[in-house]
């Protein structure tokens, strides 16, 4: 009975996450164990037996293992109490059975997405920056100094710094503390700095290395939406191929400049689910829609609520429990 509770708990009502990486900074920091609320948009329903909590065990079992292999159930989510918002931070899959992430949603199916040196705008309107995001910011300091003590002058944590050299430091950095930093003087030069990387621009989503996107000047992308209708040609299709091949499940050819979709020619598209765009608070030390794309429907397990549990991680810190973070509301 208890065996049985616990499976229903963790199916439909709420599951613990592990942050393991500073991509979420300062929201959440690596260390953190947090509680993931399924019932805001509803339970995701396990599709295959290798999705039911213990399952996995059997694998060990050759004949079993051979048989969950053959079975796969459909897309359903228990109806929730709200949908996605924007600034919902959530945890998700990439591919199904991969390791789960946890991003910021930015935007929602429908939306126009555009970054302009690191100011984000949806359908042409500006965002305002959460004030936990983290930016980038170029420093020089008067002293020419560089050390681990010369540098927690101006910030507390190891996981500020994004990049240490002889002659600068870049730094991660809310708007909060910049401001600070700004304040006290003692430094050359201090500013915000964009990224200007000219040599990875084939790894932006959709992977074209002549839009020269980068992480601070990104789209415009329109986030994919159910039963929306798009037209499709070969001068496009780069941007929803994924879409509609890997999440919706269509053999697409091209043959003669024509797009065939299973098989049948086709000049236009519809949706089956939503997409959202997620990006991580630290803006640029993360990996997320800009890299991979859009994040499917179902592919959403729930939504981040609260931290249960958090451990120090931050080599400048004395180890051990973060204290105030414990119990702290995820925003």
């Amino acid at each position: 009975m208890i065996v049985i509770l616990a499976i229903s708990i963790r199916v439909f009502i709420a599951e613990f996450f592990y942050v393991s990486s500073s991509s979420m900074a300062e929201t959440l920091c690596e260390g953190d164990e947090i509680v993931v609320n399924k019932t805001n948009y509803g339970a995701l329903m396990p599709r295959s037996p290798m999705e039911m909590p213990l399952i996995p065990g059997l694998m060990y079992i050759k004949p079993v293992r051979e048989w969950f292999k053959t079975i796969h159930w459909g897309y359903y989510r228990v109806k929730g109490f709200s949908k996605p918002m924007r600034g919902d931070i959530m945890v998700f899959r990439i591919q199904h059975n991969e390791d789960f992430l946890i991003k910021r949603c930015v935007a929602l199916p429908g939306d126009t997405l555009f970054i302009n040196y690191d100011t984000l705008y949806i359908n042409h309107s500006k965002q305002h920056l959460p004030d936990s995001a983290k930016l980038w910011y170029y420093m020089q300091n008067s002293r020419n100094d560089y050390s681990d003590s010369s540098l927690q002058q101006y910030i507390d944590r190891w996981d500020n710094l994004a990049k240490k050299d002889s002659n600068y430091v870049t730094f991660s950095l809310t708007e909060q503390v910049a401001n600070q930093i700004q304040n006290k003087g003692h430094y050359k030069m201090f500013y915000h700095l964009t990224d200007t990387s000219t040599n990875r621009f084939h790894e932006f989503y959709p992977n074209k290395a002549f839009l020269r996107w980068n992480c601070s000047n990104y789209g415009p992308v329109i986030v994919p939406g159910k039963g929306v209708i798009i037209n499709l040609d070969t001068m496009n299709l780069f941007f929803y191929k994924k879409v509609i091949e890997e999440h919706e499940e269509n053999k697409l050819e091209i043959k003669n400049n024509k797009i065939y979709i299973n098989g049948n020619e086709s000049r236009q598209y519809t949706f089956k689910m939503n997409y959202y765009f997620m990006m991580g608070d630290n803006r640029n030390l993360s990996y997320d829609s800009r890299f991979w794309g859009f994040v499917p429907e179902d592919h959403i397990i729930g939504k981040a609520s609260f931290i249960l549990f958090s451990i120090e991680k931050d080599p400048w810190k004395n180890s051990g429990i973060r204290w105030k973070s414990i119990f702290k509301p995820i925003k």
